[in-house]
């Protein structure tokens, strides 16, 4: 809990969008394992820690979708040219799109159980 509460904006800011994650599960995890123990302070600092990564793994989310589409337009044009269907590049299409969702989900979950509390 520390090493969370220790991390700074900037720091937040420049982290992984995994590690983003991975940091909003270890705060649920501790407040959905807290046994009464934790203090108010405590769990007041680490709620709003939650927003603050919450924030910006939001913003970093949308500028990876961004740079997904992007990326996908321009690779779209140079297979428009051909005219044959090249399955491998569908398939990873797919793939990328699937985990982008799955985040995606995972997001919305936080962000809905943000809106509950």
């Amino acid at each position: 809990m520390k090493e969370i509460l220790d991390l700074t904006k900037k720091e937040i800011e420049n982290l992984s969008f995994n590690k983003q994650l991975e940091y909003l599960e270890q705060i649920n995890d501790l407040f959905q394992n807290d046994n009464g123990e934790m203090n108010v302070e405590d769990a007041l600092d680490l709620y709003k820690k939650s927003l603050e990564i919450l924030s910006k793994a939001k913003n970093k989310l949308g500028l990876l979708k961004e740079e997904k589409e992007k990326i996908d337009s321009e690779y779209e044009k140079l297979f428009e040219n051909e005219k044959k269907e090249d399955s491998d590049w569908k398939i990873f299409h797919a793939i990328t799109a699937d985990w982008f969702n799955n985040r995606n989900q995972l997001f919305i979950f936080f962000l809905s159980v943000k809106n509950l509390s």
